[in-house]
């Protein structure tokens, strides 16, 4: 494909779906469904809509194919980013699955802590600031969490953040993400087998953890919403996504007490 190369932060997903623009960081070519396509599009125009600060801005489709699609980079600015991809929701099939499907999927929520959290760890990569290298977790060591030890992902994410900066970086994203599940709780919007991306730039955390005062954002916190192939809005929209809505509570819970703990 033309203008790509493998995007180096993809945490999870297929191989060869996920690369970046060759010739502009701030944009990524993702292999996208017609489903997902059309959801970018519809956030993108809809009125108002408090869920697109909380989506990738779509650029339209690569090569005019909905094949792949051109979306932002949304940790472009990060210089050096680390990233957690989780699944969110209890329900991981859309309304486009047959009865197949729903049934293994329905299995995998159930073996994993989709069912009753609502997240699963699809896949990290987190900076070692000892060695000057990523240390990636794939999808397996999200599966291998059980509910009661789900939150050791989280903590072991944060803590190469330097104790003096870690409940500012932590704060920051939870303020994030009370916005984002109003957003998400207003709009319609069900979230099936969808991503929130979660990440950091650990560089800017230890530029600031020498500073005698941190800044609001230190680390740049990143809290947003990714794949879309099963996702929609329902009309009218005013119910919200009680599936994706038991993830993010849980999320929720879990970084508050994080917080706590590093105040």
């Amino acid at each position: 494909m033309e203008h790509a190369v493998p995007f180096e932060h993809q945490v999870a997903g297929h191989v060869g779906s996920l690369f970046r623009h060759s010739h502009d960081r701030s944009k990524l070519i993702k292999k996208a469904t017609l489903i997902e396509a059309e959801f970018y599009k519809l956030t993108q125009t809809r009125s108002p809509s408090e869920l697109a600060q909380f989506v990738p801005v779509f650029h339209g489709a690569s090569n005019g194919s909905c094949e792949f699609i051109v979306i932002e980079n949304v940790i472009d600015s990060l210089s050096i980013p680390c990233v957690m991809d989780v699944k969110l929701g209890t329900v991981l099939y859309g309304r486009d699955a047959d009865e197949d499907k729903r049934a293994r999927m329905t299995h995998q929520a159930r073996i994993t802590t989709s069912g009753t959290t609502g997240l699963r760890i699809c896949g990290m990569k987190i900076y070692d600031v000892a060695s000057a290298e990523y240390i990636n977790y794939p999808k397996a060591f999200g599966r291998s969490l059980a509910p009661e030890t789900l939150s050791t992902a989280f903590e072991l994410f944060y803590a190469a953040v330097p104790l003096a900066a870690r409940h500012a970086v932590i704060s920051q994203t939870l303020l994030k993400l009370g916005h984002l599940k109003h957003a998400v709780q207003s709009s319609g919007v069900r979230l099936y087998g969808s991503s929130i991306l979660l990440a950091y730039d650990i560089a800017d955390v230890l530029a600031s953890d020498s500073a005698v005062r941190l800044k609001e954002d230190v680390g740049k916190p990143v809290v947003k919403l990714i794949d879309f192939a099963h996702s929609h809005y329902e009309q009218p929209s005013d119910e919200f996504d009680g599936s994706a809505m038991t993830g993010l509570q849980t999320l929720e819970g879990i970084l508050t007490r994080l917080s706590r703990v590093n105040e």
